[in-house]
């Protein structure tokens, strides 16, 4: 039996999703990621028996129809720890598309546009939960880099580019069938690149953290709760002095502790060791100090790196070495949280005192 260039490229597609589904089934927790993985392994299957058994039953509308669903599962799963993941509502469509075009065959050209719609909306509403997400991350955690989910949002628009490029060659085949080889090559090498990429860093993703707790979401969603906690019943601000009998609490125990040393620090254990509820501390920071709790745990940070960069007994250390011990997991974000609240990069810092 022999395959076309474009076949080879299907079946390479093919052995790649299931054997990621397979590896992805022993984790559990990720089974988004391997129904999707499995949803297209059939996809590229039915692609290649479509053209050797004639009048084959296409149930590919109907896959089709289960992407959006489960990209979009697969991003709450990987946000919220404890939040309900309902995907199922993908299941009726899903059924019904087959169905629909072995009953109705002239309704197939219908039912492809309805499918870029179905997984648009999802997508969106994918993008809206992983911007959610980095906004509640920021606020409540000081690794903010070490969960940030922004590969996915890449991951997703890449998918959306690899649909894109599909339909575009499907929208012009009839006009410039010269393209069509040369387009339906790039979309399924893209699709490969992107599909391991994903399944890659959602691995990694899942061992390294283990997504938003619920009461991180009340958090920050519940700010404007948390800052009328500060306000009087008439609704002024609260006396200066209570702000400023906070700010020495904070400033001291962030002087003589130094809790931001450590870098998986939160906003919830830094409220234990205050012994303050974690809204006010989240109101503190936000009223305060004008900044969220990332960046203010990120700018104490920096004043600790510019101590060890003066000391003449450090003058030999590696900037690595400065990096850890003033609690930075990340050289990328030490250097631009340096040069934020400096106005230079750790090295011209370092020659300047």
């Amino acid at each position: 039996m022999t395959f076309s260039p474009l076949e080879l490229l299907q079946l390479l597609l093919l052995l790649q999703a299931v054997l990621l589904a397979l590896l992805l089934l022993a984790q559990r927790s990720l089974w988004p990621l391997a129904a999707f993985m499995a949803s297209l392994a059939l996809h590229m299957g039915w692609n290649i028996a479509e053209n050797r058994i004639p009048g084959l039953f296409d149930i590919r509308p109907g896959l089709a129809f289960l992407y959006g669903p489960l990209l979009l599962a697969l991003t709450q799963r990987l946000a919220w720890r404890d939040s309900p993941v309902r995907w199922w509502k993908g299941l009726l469509p899903a059924c019904m598309a087959p169905l629909l075009v072995a009953l109705l065959p002239s309704i197939g050209g219908l039912l492809w546009p309805t499918v870029a719609i179905w997984t648009a909306a999802h997508l969106g509403v994918a993008f809206r939960t992983l911007g959610r997400y980095e906004h509640i991350l920021r606020a409540t955690h000081s690794a903010y880099e070490h969960q940030s989910l922004r590969w996915l949002r890449d991951c997703l628009a890449g998918l959306t580019t690899v649909a894109l490029s599909d339909a575009l060659r499907l929208i012009l085949r009839p006009y410039v069938p010269e393209l069509d080889m040369w387009l339906a090559g790039t979309t399924y090498m893209l699709a490969l690149l992107v599909v391991l990429y994903l399944v890659w860093r959602g691995w990694r993703q899942h061992l390294r953290f283990g997504g938003l707790a619920r009461d991180e979401q009340i958090l920050v969603e519940d700010h404007d709760a948390a800052l009328r906690a500060f306000t009087t019943a008439e609704g002024e601000t609260a006396p200066v002095l209570d702000w400023q009998a906070l700010a020495i609490t904070f400033e001291t125990h962030m002087d003589r502790t130094h809790p931001y040393l450590d870098p998986q620090l939160t906003v919830g254990a830094l409220a234990r060791q205050l012994g303050w509820p974690p809204r006010q501390l989240s109101a503190f920071l936000n009223q305060h100090y004008g900044r969220n709790f990332n960046d203010v745990v990120n700018a104490a940070r920096v004043r600790i790196a510019c101590e060890m960069l003066q000391d003449p007994a450090r003058q030999n250390d590696k900037l690595i070495a400065v990096q850890l011990d003033a609690g930075f997991a990340s050289r990328s974000v030490f250097n631009a949280a340096f040069k934020r609240e400096t106005g230079m990069s750790p090295n011209q810092w370092r020659k300047a005192h």
